[in-house]
């Protein structure tokens, strides 16, 4: 029963370093799109001083234009489709972070300390992990383990699952 829940379970700081590592890809593609933008749009001093709009900078701005919505063959989609996902998956994991504190701050005693032993303090290489999370939290309240297992896992799973 709780070994497909120990699959399931996000920690925070898994999801945290996660979210790092997509807010870095994001800012990545939005660097290649500025330098993609420069390239194809860059406007010298010479040309803003005397005004010149011409064919030419519309030319510019269809290439742009293209450019960004031309398919990646390793991705197999454009750029603007990967920041798109990208963002997405930014703004979901920020979502993902607010909830884990938001179900953190609804509980209190032993339950806060199970679900922060859970989902907060959690290390990915350790084996048995909810087994040790309900110990120490078992050990910290000086209740009994099989206390801890029977009243309050059945809540912290539900909070789990909605995660």
């Amino acid at each position: 029963m709780w070994g497909e829940m120990m699959r399931a379970i996000l920690t925070y700081n898994n999801t945290k370093r996660e979210l790092e590592i997509a807010q870095a890809k994001l800012e990545n593609l939005i660097d290649k799109k500025n330098l993609l933008h420069d390239r194809f749009l860059g406007i010298t001093s010479k040309q803003s001083e005397t005004g010149i709009h011409s064919s030419m900078s519309k030319d510019r701005e269809l290439s742009f234009i293209a450019e960004c919505d031309k398919i990646n063959k390793d991705t197999g989609m454009s750029l603007n489709q990967e920041l798109k996902l990208q963002k997405e998956y930014v703004d979901k994991l920020n979502k993902t972070l607010d909830k884990m504190t938001s179900n953190l701050l609804e509980l209190q005693g032993i339950e806060y300390e199970l679900y922060s032993q859970l989902v907060v303090k959690i290390k990915s290489h350790e084996k048995n992990n909810i087994t040790r999370a309900v110990e120490k939290t078992a050990e910290i309240y000086n209740v009994d383990v099989s206390t801890v297992w029977r009243v309050y896992n059945k809540k912290i799973k539900k909070i789990i699952k909605c995660q």
